[in-house]
């Protein structure tokens, strides 16, 4: 399988940099079907990001979405909390997403506990 963009190995990961190119979704799914954690890191509304994903068929409509947002630690602590209830009242859904904004991200960097807890959720297979 050719793939058709640019490569950069990052502590052991490999960030794939393309503009929907075709095959891109074939791509990702021998990534995943490899066992490749695959990450989508946009610029985008959380809208773009979750079309962007449907269409290289990261996520699929069946599958539980997790939106992690805030601008503030507090609202990132509450909106984990909601992620966590969620998760809790379908555990054995037949997937899920983890879309986090620009803001809550850089909220999750800057603080250990709120960290601890995302590691906790195990949201970092299917982040976007």
């Amino acid at each position: 399988m050719k793939i058709n963009c640019k490569m950069m190995l990052v502590n052991d990961s490999f960030c794939v940099f393309y503009k929907l190119f075709p095959l891109i979704d074939e791509t990702i799914q021998f990534m995943r079907l490899s066992d490749i954690k695959v990450w989508v890191l946009t610029g985008d509304k959380v809208g773009t990001a979750r079309s962007i994903a449907t269409s290289c068929k990261l996520i699929e409509h069946q599958m539980i979405e997790v939106l992690i947002d805030g601008k503030t630690c507090g609202e990132v602590e509450e909106s984990l909390n909601a992620a966590r209830s969620k998760l809790e009242q379908a555990p054995k859904a037949k997937g899920k997403y983890c879309i986090v904004t620009g803001d809550a991200m850089l909220s999750i960097y800057k603080n250990h506990k709120l960290e601890t807890i995302v590691l906790k959720l195990q949201l970092i297979r299917n982040l976007i």
